[in-house]
């Protein structure tokens, strides 16, 4: 699984996503009397409605089975993934010998399109991609 906790608060504010698409958002991290599973979360539905649901801190969800939660051992449509990065690549080149293939990436629109008009390159384009 590749949810980072840490990532999601620090990063990007407690906003995550479930695995089958559904906006989610942390509410906390540190939920009395859920040592195993102490991550709160509200889900969105269909409808437009969350609902609250337990997490590990590895971003798997806890479901109930006879009374007790117990950690699904396989991969379930609820568990967190960490919101997809974007990423903008600057793709040019300088003069007639120069490698026609310069690729750069930035974090930050702001800084590929910066680079792009701050340099005597031959601007290819920018292109916006998502790191997942």
């Amino acid at each position: 699984m590749n949810f980072d906790l840490k990532r999601c608060m620090e990063v990007d504010g407690g906003k995550c996503v479930t695995r089958d698409g559904r906006e989610a958002r942390v509410l906390c991290d540190d939920r009395k009397g859920g040592a195993d599973f102490p991550v709160v979360v509200l889900v969105s539905f269909s409808d437009g409605s969350e609902g609250s649901v337990y997490y590990g801190s590895e971003g798997s969800v806890y479901y109930q089975s006879n009374g007790a939660y117990s950690h699904g051992e396989r991969s379930d449509k609820l568990d967190l993934q960490n919101l997809p990065r974007k990423r903008y690549t600057v793709m040019g080149h300088k003069g007639p010998y120069a490698n026609p293939h310069a690729i750069v990436t930035y974090s930050s629109k702001t800084q590929a399109e910066h680079r792009a008009e701050d340099t005597n390159d031959m601007l290819v384009g920018i292109f916006e991609w998502e790191e997942k």
